[in-house]
């Protein structure tokens, strides 16, 4: 069986160089008829925090609370699902988009993500990594408010789930990395990279 939910793709690459969430999201957003510029949801709803480097040390946020350095600079980092979640949850209450709700989907497995969602319609905003690149441990860094040590996951990504092949073993995407489009990735192997990137997963769902 295919399936393959029909979201206008939407590429990072010009303008939004670590954007991936922002842009992800955004192409739900557009999906369910929501209208918001990545620039408004950026300066308005995202939480950010400053990448500083002092007497030798690299001072930023935790990405679990907010996106490392900003979706504009190509040397910035990103954010997880928390992040994402929280903007929305802000995006929702100020515009009154009462029949709409977020679900958290942080570790639950991609058969009960296909069979709630996708088969019915609804795309679901997914992390894995660039390109299906494995992840590595890399920069270090020091959390302001806590003074915890953070180590930051290379190539972490954020797509948007929009189907499945089954006779392929494939899970199709519209990933916004380098104007990929809409493309077919190993479903093997995006559960690989998304388990290591921390299995996070989020939907905007509309509310009957």
């Amino acid at each position: 069986m295919t399936k393959l939910i029909n979201v206008e793709y939407i590429d990072q690459s010009v303008k939004y160089p670590t954007g991936c969430e922002t842009i992800s999201t955004i192409m739900c957003l557009k999906y369910w008829k929501i209208n918001i510029t990545p620039d408004e949801f950026i300066d308005k709803y995202l939480d950010k925090g400053d990448i500083i480097k002092k007497d030798g040390q690299i001072f930023a946020p935790n990405p679990f609370d907010k996106f490392v350095g900003s979706p504009y600079d190509q040397n910035s980092f990103g954010c997880y699902e928390p992040v994402i979640e929280k903007a929305l949850n802000k995006l929702i209450s100020d515009k009154q988009l009462l029949n709409f709700e977020i679900k958290n989907l942080n570790n639950i497995p991609i058969n009960t993500i296909i069979k709630d969602y996708i088969d019915k319609d609804i795309p679901v905003i997914f992390w894995a990594t660039i390109n299906l690149k494995e992840s590595r441990y890399t920069r270090i860094w020091t959390v302001p408010d806590t003074g915890e040590k953070y180590q930051w996951k290379a190539q972490e990504h954020c797509m948007l789930l929009v189907g499945y092949d089954e006779e392929k073993n494939g899970l199709y995407f519209n990933d916004p990395f380098n104007n990929n489009g809409v493309i077919m990735y190993d479903k093997t192997l995006v559960l690989k990279r998304h388990e290591e990137q921390f299995s996070n997963a989020i939907a905007i769902i509309k509310k009957n």
